[in-house]
């Protein structure tokens, strides 16, 4: 059985052997299939607007991404979850004052990802002064 599959279109027959030479005919043809290619590795994200309490980030969109995986960490600590983004951009809200970090992953239709993007540049979440 072969699992290394380049990127097309496929389909496949079977028959059921006894020994090598007493094999049954080989069944109708199945329905065509497709191997999708893996997307590209995304370039950093970069954070494209701030507020007090939101970090705005965006990436550039990879040929075959059906939807993107965003991560951060904060002050240098545990990347959090990936997030699942349709498009090329998500807002961090309720941001607490720290280092951010970001990271994004691009995947097809048939969730097969590419890898990690470059950290993206260190954003710094000021905190709001009190009145």
């Amino acid at each position: 059985m072969r699992v290394d599959l380049s990127p097309g279109s496929y389909s496949y027959r079977v028959r059921a052997c006894v020994t090598s030479s007493q094999c049954s005919n080989y069944s109708s043809a199945s329905s065509t299939f497709s191997i999708l290619a893996i997307p590209s590795t995304p370039s950093a994200p970069s954070v494209s607007s701030y507020s007090s309490t939101s970090i705005y980030i965006t990436w550039n969109a990879v040929s075959g991404a059906e939807s993107y995986r965003l991560k951060h960490r904060v002050n240098g600590g545990s990347w959090s979850p990936s997030k699942t983004v349709n498009g090329t951009g998500d807002v961090l809200a309720n941001a607490a004052p720290g280092r951010y970090e970001f990271q994004v992953i691009a995947c097809n239709v048939n969730v097969q990802c590419s890898g990690h993007s470059p950290v993206s540049a260190t954003y710094i979440q000021l905190a709001v002064p009190s009145a």
